[in-house]
């Protein structure tokens, strides 16, 4: 499972790579689930849906997963332990939940200040800043 897809770019350029039998991609944003829909359109193995991922199991989701992959969605999720929580629940026992994350060493005001709006003149929305010593 894929969370946070986005374009799908990031996970197309491992498919080949991996043997996957089954991918469901999800993402919040329907402009970035079309674009998935239409760079996944051939790769039938692989289904993206436009899906709150907080919300997967309150929807009536059984599907469990051998991985849950957080591909820098996790900076983006406004509830990180409700996140953690069903990642955990619908990862298959010895299954594994990967994330990768930007995380900062050291405090930084500026950079705390600035994330937040770089989304009005990208569009893109980088979620928040994130310190080592808040992960491990």
């Amino acid at each position: 499972m894929d969370i946070g897809t986005g374009p799908g770019t990031c996970l197309n350029s491992i498919l080949d790579k991996c043997n996957f039998s089954r991918v469901l991609a999800v993402d919040i944003n329907k402009n970035y689930v079309a674009s998935a829909k239409k760079l996944f359109s051939a790769k039938s193995h692989v289904e993206v849906r436009l899906l709150d991922f907080e919300t997967y199991l309150e929807d009536g989701n059984t599907e469990k997963f051998d991985i849950v992959f957080f591909g820098f969605s996790f900076m983006l999720m406004p509830n990180k332990a409700k996140a953690l929580e069903v990642a955990r629940k619908v990862v298959k026992p010895g299954g594994r939940i990967y994330a990768c994350l930007t995380l900062n060493e050291k405090k930084n005001n500026f950079v705390e200040w600035i994330k937040p709006k770089i989304k009005y003149l990208t569009s893109i929305d980088f979620g928040q800043v994130m310190y080592r010593t808040q992960v491990l």
